[in-house]
C-alpha cells in the first residue's frame, strides 16, 4: 500500500509539484524557528502573548502558518525570547524542510473528502437523528448558561437536536458544508451555522461561549494540532467557561483502535489516508492541562451499529490557572 510520505516522494519528480512545494518552505522555517524558539524558553503561547502585547489567538495562528507576520510582529517575537531576528538570502536547497506542512493539507484534503462523502451517502431527516444521553449529566451547566452554545463539529445533528430540545440556542459549526446544508434543513430555529476548519482557527471573538460542546470531533489531528485547537477553544471560552466533549479509546478497537500505520503514539493513518486519534486518560489530562477537570470517565456508547469505547469529559477554562 502506497503511503502519503511515498505519494509525496513521487509527486515531487513533477517539476510543478516541486516548485509549489518549494514555495511553502519558508513560511515553516518561520512557524518552525518560533515554536522551537518558544519550546526552548519554556513558554506557553499565553505567556508569549502577554510579553508581546501580541493577541493569544494571533501567536497561534503564527504557530500554524495561518498568519501573516510582519517584519515587525517577528521583531516583537524575538525580543521576548531575548533573542535577535536573522534573515537570510542563502541558495536554494531542496524542498524536505517544508514537507510536513505538505504532509498536513494531503490530510486535511482527505479529511474533508471523507466527511463530505459520509454526509452526501447518509441522507437523514430530524425524525430519524437519534440522540444519546451523554449531556444528561451536564443539564445544569446548560441550562445555567446565559449565552448561545457552540457545537463544534456538529455533524449530523445529535447533539444540536439535544440543546435545541432544552430550548437552548445552538451555533452549530462543521468543516462540511453538506453536513451544515443538512442542519439547516433540519433545524430551521437553529441560531446560527457556520462552515470552517478548526485548523484554521475557530471563527469567534475572544470569551464568546460560556459553554462549547465537542462530540467526537477533537480526535482527528496531530499533536501540533490539537495544542492549537485546544489553545483556541480556551481564547473563545470565557474564564469559567465549560467545554464538553467526548474523544476515542486507545480501546475502540471496533473503530480504528491499534489500526493502520502510526503516525504519532495513538494517531493513526487509515488505509483512506485520513488521521484518527484514540486516547488514554494520560493523554487527556496532558491535553487539557491548562483546563480544571471535572469530569474524565471512559466510557460505552451503543449508539452506533458497533459499541464505541470513548471518554466523556467535562472541563471548565479557569483563567490564569
Amino acid at each position: 500500500m502506497t503511503t502519503l510520505n511515498d505519494f509525496i516522494e513521487e509527486q515531487l519528480q513533477d517539476p510543478l509539484f516541486k516548485e509549489k512545494y518549494d514555495e511553502l518552505e519558508p513560511e515553516f522555517t518561520v512557524m518552525q524557528a518560533m515554536i522551537d524558539a518558544r519550546k526552548e524558553k519554556g513558554m506557553t503561547q499565553k505567556e508569549l502573548a502577554e510579553i508581546t502585547g501580541i493577541s493569544q489567538a494571533d501567536i497561534s495562528r503564527l504557530e500554524r502558518g495561518t498568519g501573516n507576520p510582519s517584519l515587525k510582529t517577528l521583531q516583537r517575537v524575538a525580543q521576548a525570547f531575548q533573542m535577535a531576528l536573522k534573515i537570510e538570502f542563502v541558495p536554494m536547497q531542496g524542498p524536505r524542510a517544508g514537507r510536513r506542512q505538505m504532509m498536513d493539507t494531503e490530510y486535511r484534503e482527505r479529511s474533508l473528502q471523507y466527511w463530505e462523502r459520509t454526509h452526501e451517502e447518509q441522507d437523514y431527516d430530524r425524525d430519524s437523528i437519534r440522540v444519546d444521553d451523554w449531556l444528561e449529566p451536564f443539564d445544569d451547566i446548560i441550562m445555567g448558561t446565559t449565552r448561545p452554545i457552540l457545537d463544534l463539529g456538529c455533524g449530523g445533528g445529535n447533539d444540536t437536536l439535544y440543546l435545541i430540545n432544552k430550548g437552548r440556542q445552538v451555533i452549530a459549526c462543521d468543516q462540511s458544508e453538506r453536513a451544515i446544508q443538512r442542519i439547516r434543513k433540519n433545524f430551521p430555529e437553529v441560531m446560527e451555522t457556520k462552515c470552517f476548519n478548526m485548523l484554521d482557527g475557530l471563527a469567534f471573538a475572544d470569551a464568546s461561549f460560556e459553554v462549547v460542546i465537542a462530540d467526537l470531533s477533537l480526535h482527528y489531528f496531530t499533536e501540533k494540532d490539537t495544542s492549537f485547537i485546544i489553545s483556541e477553544l480556551q481564547r473563545i471560552l470565557v474564564p469559567g467557561g465549560y467545554l464538553l466533549l467526548r474523544v476515542n479509546s486507545i480501546y475502540d478497537v471496533n473503530h480504528g483502535a491499534g489500526q493502520g500505520r502510526e503516525v504519532e503514539p495513538h494517531l493513526y493513518e487509515s488505509g483512506a489516508g485520513t488521521l484518527k486519534r484514540f486516547f488514554d486518560e494520560a493523554d487527556i489530562r496532558r491535553v487539557f492541562k491548562e483546563y480544571k477537570i471535572e469530569y474524565l470517565k471512559e466510557e460505552t456508547m451503543t449508539r452506533y451499529k458497533l459499541e464505541k469505547k470513548l471518554y466523556r469529559v467535562c472541563v471548565r477554562f479557569e483563567k490564569g490557572e
